[in-house]
C-alpha cells in the first residue's frame, strides 16, 4: 500500500512539572514511509519457564503461556541443546530419581561423550534427550499451539550450548563433523518424536565466553552441518556469531565471511549486549548485516530494558530481540525473565509481569512479524519514535518519551486509532485516540516511558 508522510505533533498540554521528570516538552515527529528499513521477524524468549524446577509449574503454566502470547507478544523461542546430550548416561533422569546429585548433573551437562568414531553413523543410545524433550513438551508445544490458534506459528531457534571446563575433553570445535552429526541427531529426534523441527540453528552460544570458538570454527561447523541437514531433507537458517560482547560480533562476522559457503547459509547475525553495545558498535553491526544481506538480532541481555530495545532497533537495525527467559521462580526482578513466579505456596502460585516487561510489550505487540520499520524524524530528542508498517496495512508508532506530553497526530486518515502507554511514575493506561476540532488525533502520556499509537484498520493512513 502507498503511504504519505504523517505528522505527529507533540504539544504542551500540562501545567506545572512532574517530579524528577522535568516539565512537559514539545516536539514534532514526521513519518517517512518512503524510507524503508528492516522487517521484524519476531520477539524471542529462551524456552525456560520453571518447568524443571518449580513444583507449581502445572498450576501456572496455562496462565503464563496465554499471557506470553497475548499480553507480551512472544513469537520466537530459543531452544537450548546442551553439549552433554551426547552421552551414554542419562544424568538428568538419574538426578530426578535422586540417584545422582544435582551438582553431578550440572557437572555433566556440557561434557560430551562421543557416540562412536564414525560421524556418519548415529548411535541412538549415545544421545540423551530427556531434559530437552521435557522443555519441548512443557514449553515449546504449548506456545506453538497458542500461536497456531491465532493463525501464526512459533519460530524455533535451536541453540547449541557448551559452557564449563572443556579442557582435555572431547570438543565439537575440534571435531566439526561430529558437531554436524550432533545437530542432525537432534533434528531427526524432534522430527520423529514431535513432528516438527527448528527453523534455525544458533551455532554456538557466546563463542567468546571462554568456550574457545573462533569465527573459523563457526564457519566450518556451518559448512558441514548445512550439508548434512540438507542431505536428510532439512534446510534451517543459521544464526551466528551470538557473541557475549557486542563489539566482537563484526570481527567474528569478518572471519566467518572467509567462507562463502558458510555465509550463504547464515540468515541472521546475532549478538548479545553483555559488553560494549555503544552506538558505534550497534551501527557497525547494522553495517555488517547490510553488507552481507543478513538480518540482525539481539538475542540475550539479562536486565535489558526498552531503552536498549529502542537503540537496537534504530541503530543495529535488529529484526529479532530477546531479554532472556519466559519466566522463573524468583523473588528479585533482575530482568532475567519476562514474568516472575512466586511459588512459595505451590498450590496457589502467583504470576507477575516483570517491571521491564510493561514497556517492552508495547513494542512487541504493535510490531508483529512481517512489520517493516519506516522512517520517522523528530524535532525533539525527548520524544524518539520508531514507526512500523504492518503487513495488514495498519501503522504503529512507538515513542520513547523522556517527558510527559500530549501527542497530536496530524492527518491520520480514517479508521480507528488507539493508544497504550507505560510510565515510570504514573502507571499504565490505554484508550481510544480522540480527535480535536481540526480532525487530529490526541493521546496523552502523563510521564516518561513509552506510548504506542496504532490504527486498527488497513485504511488508517491517508492515501
Amino acid at each position: 500500500m502507498n503511504f504519505i508522510p504523517l505528522i505527529l505533533v507533540i504539544t504542551l498540554s500540562f501545567l506545572g512539572s512532574f517530579c524528577g521528570e522535568g516539565p512537559p516538552q514539545q516536539g514534532v515527529i514526521k513519518l517517512r514511509p518512503d524510507l524503508k528499513h528492516q522487517v521484524i521477524t519476531g520477539w524471542e524468549a529462551t524456552a525456560q519457564a520453571g518447568e524443571h524446577v518449580s513444583p507449581a509449574f502445572e498450576k501456572y503454566n496455562d496462565e503464563l503461556f496465554d499471557r506470553a502470547v497475548n499480553e507480551l507478544g512472544i513469537t520466537r523461542l530459543r531452544l537450548e541443546l546442551f553439549a552433554g546430550v551426547e552421552n551414554p548416561t542419562d544424568y538428568y533422569t538419574l538426578s530426578k530419581q535422586g540417584k545422582v546429585s544435582k551438582e553431578e548433573y550440572r557437572d555433566k551437562q556440557y561434557i560430551i561423550v562421543n557416540d562412536n568414531d564414525d560421524p556418519n553413523s548415529i548411535a541412538e543410545e549415545g544421545f540423551q534427550f530427556a531434559h530437552f524433550d521435557l522443555t519441548v513438551e512443557k514449553v515449546v508445544i504449548p506456545l506453538k499451539k497458542r500461536l497456531q490458534a491465532k493463525g501464526s506459528d512459533l519460530y524455533i531457534n535451536l541453540n547449541y550450548v557448551a559452557f564449563g571446563s572443556q579442557k582435555g575433553k572431547f570438543r565439537y570445535l575440534d571435531n566439526p563433523q561430529e558437531y554436524a552429526e550432533f545437530i542432525l541427531a537432534a533434528f531427526l529426534h524432534m522430527d520423529r518424536k514431535f513432528g516438527f523441527v527448528p527453523d534455525a540453528v544458533q551455532v554456538i552460544l557466546e563463542p567468546d565466553n571462554k568456550v574457545g570458538w573462533t569465527g573459523d570454527h563457526i564457519a566450518r561447523a556451518i559448512e558441514l552441518t548445512s550439508d548434512k541437514l540438507k542431505a536428510a531433507g532439512f534446510e534451517p537458517g543459521f544464526i551466528a556469531p551470538n557473541t557475549t560482547n557486542a563489539e566482537n560480533a563484526p570481527k567474528y562476522i569478518d572471519e566467518i565471511a572467509r567462507s562463502k559457503k558458510a555465509m550463504s547459509a547464515i540468515t541472521e547475525f546475532g549478538y548479545h549486549r553483555y559488553c560494549c553495545a555503544k552506538p558505534k558498535v550497534l551501527r557497525d553491526i547494522a553495517s555488517s548485516g547490510e553488507a552481507h544481506g543478513k538480518t540482525t538480532s539481539m538475542l540475550e541481555y539479562i536486565g535489558a530494558d526498552y531503552t536498549m530495545l529502542h537503540d537496537d532497533l534504530k541503530l543495529a537495525r535488529v529484526s529479532a530481540w530477546q531479554q532472556y527467559t519466559i519466566a522463573f521462580p524468583i523473588e528479585r526482578d533482575n530482568g532475567a525473565q519476562y514474568y516472575l513466579v512466586d511459588d512459595t505456596n505451590p498450590h496457589s502460585p502467583v504470576l507477575k509481569m516483570g517491571e521491564r516487561t510493561r514497556f517492552l510489550r508495547l513494542y512487541f505487540l504493535h510490531a508483529r512479524p512481517g512489520a517493516q520499520v519506516i522512517g520517522a524524524e523528530t524535532s525533539n530528542a525527548a520524544f524518539d519514535p520508531i514507526a512500523f508498517a504492518n503487513e495488514d496495512g495498519s501503522t504503529s508508532i512507538v515513542i520513547k518519551a523522556d517527558a510527559p506530553g500530549t501527542i497530536a497526530i496530524k492527518n491520520p486518515g480514517t479508521g480507528e486509532w488507539s493508544y497504550s502507554f507505560a510510565t515510570h511514575r504514573h502507571g499504565d493506561g490505554n484508550g481510544k485516540a480522540k480527535r480535536n476540532a481540526s480532525g487530529d488525533l490526541e493521546v496523552t502520556i502523563p510521564g516518561s516511558g513509552v506510548v504506542a499509537v496504532y490504527n486498527q484498520s488497513a485504511k488508517g493512513v491517508q492515501q
